[in-house]
């Protein structure tokens, strides 16, 4: 489907309160924003659903190769609190989601944290390009090691997680990378270390296709740029699996 103009891919929102949520709360952060936008979106128009926001059809089928909405919050400073927040879509947020992101002024964090929402501004641009893209949060695999019959993984159970990343790659249409080199834990820019299981590894509201193990981190080179947002994986349209360029 064609994007039009008047639809842009990409909102983005700042978070402002007395305390704001940890790095690690990212996956809770961005289902509790979700139930909140799709709630003002039913109270606007008369109890609909907006499948952008859902990820359903109106009979309830899931919408197909990742094209509804990625909610995904981050840390623009680098102090291990959220701070903003990215809406992206690739076919657009049409005049009724634009609304509900209008009206949305308000949204919580865990321990009923109170978080004012500021607008910033809509973008039709990407992130990226870039050659070199690296973890945010843990990127958690989507399966299990297969063991037995003829469709059994041949590769050792250690690099299950670096599999299953370059399957995920695939299956978004992106190029085959380079290298994927593991990172044994998330530095913040003054330093202090985060340890990829220091994340919340499990959505709240929701289930999805899951792997058994904990989430790990990656960096990621192409041989040529690729545009994001990136985010693979268990809960990618929660902000788990999320990449940024290196």
């Amino acid at each position: 489907m064609a994007i039009k103009e008047t639809q842009p891919r990409l909102m983005r929102f700042a978070l402002d309160g007395v305390v704001l949520p940890r790095l690690t709360e990212t996956v809770y952060v961005a289902e509790l924003a979700r139930k909140r936008v799709q709630g003002i979106f039913g109270k606007l128009f008369e109890g609909a659903s907006s499948p952008v926001f859902s990820g359903k059809q109106a009979d309830g089928s899931p919408l197909a190769e990742h094209r509804h909405a990625f909610f995904l919050p981050t840390d623009d400073d680098g102090d291990g609190k959220l701070d903003h927040f990215i809406f992206y879509t690739a076919e657009g947020f049409g005049p009724q989601e634009m609304r509900a992101l209008d009206v949305w002024r308000e949204t919580r964090g865990p321990g009923s944290i109170i978080l004012n929402v500021v607008w910033l501004g809509s973008d039709d641009k990407p992130f990226g390009p870039a050659r070199l893209w690296r973890s945010v949060t843990p990127f958690i695999g989507t399966r299990h090691y297969k063991e037995r019959g003829a469709k059994r993984d041949t590769f050792p159970r250690e690099q299950l997680a670096e599999m299953n990343l370059r399957e995920e790659l695939a299956r978004r249409g992106l190029p085959a990378p380079v290298r994927v080199t593991p990172l044994k834990e998330l530095v913040l820019p003054g330093g202090r270390p985060l340890n990829w299981r220091d994340f919340r590894q499990q959505r709240v509201f929701g289930d999805g296709r899951r792997g058994a193990d904990f989430g790990k981190g990656f960096e990621i080179e192409f041989a040529e740029p690729v545009s994001g947002p990136l985010a693979l994986g268990y809960a990618c349209h929660f902000g788990l699996g999320l990449f940024v360029t290196a």
